[in-house]
């Protein structure tokens, strides 16, 4: 871990591994607190192994020098993947608009990647998003919404089938097209 100090009042709050573990806090020498757990993200020899770690950095002063509203502390997660033999490491940095634990910082990220994910995922499955086209002026962002609306109306259906199966369904069948319509609220 790093410590910064200096002008402009930068220190390191903390640390975490995730997922799950101990969840052991322990106290450093500098004063910071350090949370830490096994940091393995395997069921069997299959799964991949992962370590990810945490830091946030309170941002002292730093909002109003920059003229940055809200700033209260920058987060850092270090993630550490080995995949058959191959290690490979992303780093990816927050400007937080409030002070989070490392641990709440973890999940905060990993929590919205699960999210953004499915959601692409979904849109690529029912949609072959990625294959689109569709590049010119406005025409991206409309079809978009779009696309999102109309998984938002397959999704209220309760009959049974995958969403992909229920947009291809409304596209054939007019009358089960009018039902999923009128339940929109």
């Amino acid at each position: 871990m790093h410590r910064a100090q200096g002008q402009s009042g930068v220190a390191v709050v903390g640390r975490a591994l995730l997922p799950g573990g101990s969840g052991q806090a322990e106290r450093g020498a500098e004063g910071r607190q350090e949370a830490a757990a096994d940091g393995q993200d395997r069921d069997d020899g299959a799964r991949p192994h992962e370590t990810r770690i945490g830091v946030v950095v309170e941002a002292k002063g730093l909002a109003e020098h920059h003229d940055f509203q809200g700033l209260k502390a920058f987060g850092r997660v270090t993630a550490t993947r080995t995949i058959d033999g191959k290690t490979t490491t992303d780093v990816r940095i927050f400007a937080l608009s409030r002070k989070l634990s490392p641990q709440k910082l973890l999940e905060t990220a990993r929590a919205h990647w699960q999210i953004e994910n499915a959601l692409h995922w979904q849109l690529d499955v029912s949609f072959g998003e990625d294959a689109q086209r569709n590049r010119k002026d406005n025409g991206p962002t409309n079809i978009a919404v779009l696309r999102r609306r109309a998984l938002d109306v397959a999704r209220l259906d309760q009959s049974k089938g995958s969403l992909t199966i229920k947009l291809k369904r409304a596209g054939w069948n007019d009358e089960f097209m009018l039902k999923l319509l009128s339940q929109m609220r």
